[in-house]
């Protein structure tokens, strides 16, 4: 089986808890759940679907502004559910929930290539990967930014990865973007920022293979 990568929910929202809509699982998926916080604080909690969520990665905030973290869950069997956020004091938060099909489930990221970058200053985010470990691999990615004077967020590679997820909450506090790419050789993702006044995070994984 080939990777595959479908966004099953994603939204926005202004307050402290976030309860998704309910999704379908397909079995042997690796959930991917991208959250940006417009106030600079992280999760205090993610629940739901029967799984056990890790912490994968976490950007710092830009300024004040900008938090993106990145929880991932095992799913063996199917199963229909919802999944909980739950921050401290949090404000504008956003979400995306991702289901990624053909990934060792023990080991689905390739520990190495896992990208970080944050910039204080307004642009397009951008995060270049090392070769992939395999060909068969390919690179997930999610940008985040904070205060925006217009919500808008596009893919900007050459050719175009896809676009998983571009949500704002309902305030403009922040938006969040999720893209994939079409395989392995494709090696530097990027998201054109319209509106970005104060920066942006970013992260990215390389997906591995079964």
């Amino acid at each position: 089986m080939s990777v595959s990568v479908t966004s099953l929910t994603h939204g926005g929202i202004y307050g402290p808890v976030v309860t998704t809509p309910s999704v379908s699982v397909l079995s042997k998926s690796l959930l991917v759940l991208w959250v940006g916080e417009g106030s600079g604080s992280s999760p205090v909690s993610v629940s739901g679907l029967g799984a056990t969520w890790v912490k994968a990665e976490e950007t710092q905030p830009v300024q004040v502004w900008g938090m993106l973290t990145a929880y991932t869950a095992a799913i063996p069997k199917a199963v229909t559910g919802t999944v909980t956020i739950t921050f401290d004091g949090g404000q504008a938060v956003l979400w995306d929930l991702d289901q990624v099909q053909g990934v060792d489930l023990q080991a689905p990221f390739v520990a190495s290539n896992t990208q970080i970058a944050v910039s204080g200053s307004p642009g397009n985010a951008s995060i270049t990967f090392a070769t992939a470990s395999k060909t068969s691999n390919k690179f997930l990615f999610a940008t985040e930014a904070a205060d925006l004077n217009t919500t808008h967020c596009s893919p900007g590679e050459t050719p175009p990865w896809t676009q998983l997820a571009d949500v704002a909450d309902p305030t403009g506090y922040a938006e969040l973007e999720s893209q994939i790419s079409p395989g392995s050789s494709d090696l530097t993702a990027t998201a054109v920022w319209v509106g970005d006044r104060f920066g942006w995070v970013a992260i990215g994984f390389e997906l591995n293979a079964k």
